[in-house]
């Protein structure tokens, strides 16, 4: 009974093969003022996978694959693309540029 268990699990294990998840981690930024972006989004390009930075702009994303292009985005700022070939120690620190709406006046 128990070979036949551990002969199961072992044709499962094979069958379907446990993906090593690649995670990113880094923080988003006000270029000028250098604070935290609250709630910008992070999304992998051609995907639905993302995130949403927390109050002091720091995110975690995790990656099925690499590599990959993430966008950032923030309401009231110019988005920024970051391509990602290989993962490395540090944290990503992504600075978006503040992009005014001017309203015409009614």
């Amino acid at each position: 009974m128990r070979r036949l268990f551990w002969y199961l699990v072992s044709v499962l294990l094979l069958a379907f093969p446990i993906q090593a998840k690649q995670v990113i981690r880094g923080q988003v930024r006000d270029a000028v003022s250098g604070e935290g972006l609250a709630l910008a989004t992070v999304q992998v390009e051609g995907t639905y996978r993302g995130t949403i930075a927390n109050e002091d702009g720091k995110f975690v994303l995790e990656l099925a694959e690499l590599p990959v292009v993430v966008r950032f985005t923030c309401i009231g700022y110019q988005s920024a693309q970051v391509a990602i070939e290989e993962l490395s120690a540090k944290e990503l620190d992504v600075r978006l540029t503040p992009a005014p709406l001017v309203m015409e006046e009614t």
